[in-house]
């Protein structure tokens, strides 16, 4: 040993070195711990239930409409869907008009010669409109209404669009409600 050095010189440093190395490791699983909190709190941010691509959707009274002169009919929708389809296909579907959102939403209305009504289909009428509803899944709601020996069956399909089963049902109630056949 050299002589300069005194007995116990080197255990300070080392017990220094010690607690730093301890207060290193300490501060790191605070950090490490506290990071879980907040990616939590960020994750719910995305989890509520409230923020839906619906909850941009006008109110009713501001849809737009769109009129068939040939077979008689207006839907209204809202303006954000706008995607577009229509075709005619002269068989037993005579007409299918679509709008839609991605792969979201599809709002879609066929108007048919004949349709096989399904027993266990429920009755109901808004306004003087009266629809069979035979399909009210989570995510495809289909109604039918006959009219003039002609059948109008509408279809809403969502892919997680609505923020909840009740906000999709009641929506695809708005859509029967405006719904209007012509004279």
């Amino acid at each position: 040993m050299p002589k300069n050095l005194k007995k116990g010189a080197i255990i300070i440093p080392l017990i220094i070195l010690m607690l730093l190395s301890f207060g290193v490791l300490s501060l790191a699983k605070f950090i490490s711990s506290s990071q879980s909190n907040v990616e939590a709190a960020i994750d719910s941010r995305f989890d509520d239930s409230s923020i839906s691509l619906s909850s941009k959707i006008d109110k009713a009274d501001n849809w737009i409409a769109y009129s068939d002169s040939a077979y008689k009919y207006k839907l209204y929708y809202p303006k954000q869907w706008v995607g577009n389809r229509s075709f005619e296909n002269g068989t037993d579907f005579l007409q299918t008009y679509e709008r839609f959102l991605s792969t979201k939403i599809n709002l879609k209305i066929t108007v048919a010669k004949s349709f096989d009504i399904t027993p266990d289909a429920q009755y109901t009428k808004f306004g003087n409109n009266t629809f069979d509803l035979y399909n009210d899944d989570e995510n495809l709601k289909s109604a039918v209404a006959k009219v003039n020996n002609l059948y109008y069956n509408l279809d809403l399909k969502q892919d997680a669009y609505f923020a909840s089963p009740l906000e999709f049902k009641s929506f695809f109630f708005q859509v029967l409600k405006k719904f209007e056949f012509l004279n």
